[in-house]
C-alpha cells in the first residue's frame, strides 16, 4: 500500500518515508493523541495477498512485543488499514547498520565492533530465553541510535513470511541470502544457532567492509553459504588477528553443532580474541538474561565517536617521508644540473667571498643522495604495506608492477639528462 506524506492513518500521521526493503517500508508517523513520533512498517502488497499472512502477522507480532530489552526496538502496536495490517514501533532517530557501512567503506574500529556486537548478542541471547529467533539478522535491521544506543530490529518478521508463504515462488529465499544461514536457506528446522550464523556474517563484514559470499543472483549466493568455505578474513585484512578470525570461521561453520551454543558464548570469545588489541574489551560475565544496555556505557564513546568516520591525520608517517623525499631530490637536481648550480653558486658568492663551495657541494650530495636512498627505501616499504592491506591477491601484484615500471622509467630519464648535462 504505498502512503502519502501527510495522511492520516487512525491516530498516525505519515511524516515521511524512513526506508524501503525486501519485505517491508517503513515510514515516521506523528501521534497526535500522545504527542510522539512513530515508526510505521508496512509489509509489501505481494505478502498481503496470502489470507494466511494477516492472522500469521497478528499472532507472530503479539509474542514479539512481549519482547522488552534496551537493545530491542519495541513494539508498541499491531492494527491495519484498509486491509493492510501495519506494525507501529518505537521511533528512533539514527541511521542503520547498512547506511554505515555504505559510507564508510573501511574496515570498522575494533572498539566500534565491540560495542555494536556487544548490543546484538545481549538483544539475540534475551529474545532465544523467550524462544524468538530473529532470522534475519543483518546491518539493515541494526539501528545506531543517535542516543547512542545500538537496537536490533524486525525481530520475526522472516518467520511471518515463512509460516505464510504458499502463494510466494519457489525461487524465493525467505530471509536475506547474503547473510541467511545454510539450514535456513536448506528449509531445515531452525534453532538460535541460525542467528549466529548470520551474525557472523554481520562481524566478517565489519571487519573486512565486505561480505563473505557475492553473486549475480541470489541462488549463487545461497549456494555458496550451504557448499562454499568463507575466505579467510586475514586474507582482506591483513590487521585481523588469527583469535578473531577463529571466532568469525566458528560463527560460520556449515554444520550449527561447529558453531557458538549461544550468542553470549559468542561475545565471550571474541572479547578474549580482542583483549590483547582493546584495552578496555576485557571479557565480561553478563548474564544471558540480563537486559542491560550494552550500547556505549562501557566504551564511554558518543554516537559521533563510534559511528563517525575518523578524520585523516594531516601529518602522517608516510607523508612526511615522501615530502621530505622530494625536497631532498630538489636539492640534488640543484646540484647535479650545471646551469642551477652555477645560478646558485652566483648567489652564494654574492653573499659571502668564502671559497670552496665545490667541495662543499660534493660533500653534501653525497649526504643528500644517501639520506634519499634511506628515506625512499622506507618510504616504498610503508607504501607497500598499505597496498597490501587495501588490495588482495591480483590487484596487489599488478599495483607493485606499475609501481616498478614507473620507476625504472623515471630512473632513465634521469640518467639521459645527466649524459646530456654532463657536469
Amino acid at each position: 500500500m504505498p502512503i502519502e506524506l501527510d495522511r492520516e492513518i487512525g491516530p498516525y500521521r505519515i511524516v515521511s518515508q524512513i526506508g524501503r526493503g525486501g519485505m517491508a517500508t517503513v515510514y515516521k508517523a506523528y501521534q497526535a493523541p500522545l504527542d510522539r513520533f512513530v515508526a510505521l512498517k508496512v509489509p509489501h502488497t505481494d505478502f498481503q495477498a496470502n489470507p494466511d499472512f494477516l492472522s500469521s502477522f497478528k499472532r507472530e507480532t503479539r509474542i514479539i512485543a512481549k519482547l522488552d530489552h534496551p537493545n530491542i526496538v519495541p513494539i508498541y502496536d499491531v492494527s491495519e488499514f484498509e486491509g493492510t495490517p501495519f506494525l507501529v514501533m518505537r521511533f528512533v532517530d539514527g541511521q542503520t547498520l547498512r547506511e554505515f557501512l555504505t559510507k564508510y567503506k573501511k574496515p570498522v574500529r575494533l572498539a566500534t565492533i565491540l560495542m555494536i556486537m556487544r548490543a546484538v548478542t545481549s538483544a539475540l541471547a534475551y529474545a532465544h530465553q523467550k524462544s524468538v529467533l530473529h532470522r534475519d539478522v543483518k546491518p539493515s535491521n541494526i539501528l545506531l541510535g543517535n542516543d547512542g544506543n545500538v537496537y536490533l530490529m524486525d525481530f520475526g518478521l522472516a518467520r511471518i513470511v515463512a509460516e505464510a508463504d504458499l502463494t510466494l515462488s519457489r525461487d524465493r529465499v525467505v530471509g536475506t541470502p547474503t547473510y541467511i544461514s545454510p539450514e535456513q536457506a536448506k528449509g531445515e528446522p531452525l534453532d538460535e544457532r541460525t542467528d549466529i550464523y548470520s551474525l557472523g556474517v554481520v562481524l566478517y563484514e565489519l571487519l573486512t567492509a565486505r561480505v563473505p559470499f557475492t553473486g549475480e543472483r541470489p541462488s549463487v549466493v545461497v549456494y555458496h553459504h550451504i557448499s562454499t568455505p568463507p575466505p579467510p578474513p586475514t586474507k582482506i585484512n591483513a590487521d585481523i588477528s588469527p583469535r578473531i578470525e577463529q571466532v568469525v570461521l566458528k560463527a560460520l561453520a556449515k554444520d550449527r553443532k561447529d558453531r557458538f551454543a549461544n550468542a553470549m558464548a559468542m561475545m565471550q570469545a571474541l572479547q578474549e580474541a580482542a583483549a590483547p588489541e582493546v584495552k578496555s574489551a576485557q571479557p565480561s560475565a553478563v548474564s544471558e538474561v540480563e537486559p542491560t544496555v550494552v550500547g556505549v556505557s562501557k566504551e564511554k564513546l558518543s554516537p559521533a565517536e563510534a559511528f563517525a568516520k575518523p578524520t585523516r591525520q594531516l601529518w602522517s608517517p608516510s607523508g612526511c617521508l615522501l615530502g621530505l623525499s622530494l625536497l631532498i631530490l630538489v636539492s640534488e637536481l640543484i646540484f647535479f644540473f650545471p646551469a642551477i648550480r652555477s645560478e646558485l653558486r652566483n648567489l652564494l658568492i654574492a653573499l659571502s667571498s668564502s671559497g670552496g663551495q665545490d667541495s662543499h657541494s660534493d660533500l653534501l650530495r653525497i649526504i643528500l643522495g644517501t639520506l634519499s636512498a634511506y628515506i625512499a627505501t622506507l618510504s616504498t616499504h610503508i607504501l607497500l604495506s598499505k597496498l597490501r592491506q587495501r588490495l588482495p591477491g591480483v590487484a596487489f601484484f599488478f599495483a607493485v608492477a606499475f609501481g616498478v615500471t614507473l620507476f625504472i622509467a623515471l630512473t632513465l630519464g634521469v640518467l639521459v639528462l645527466l649524459l646530456l648535462n654532463v657536469l
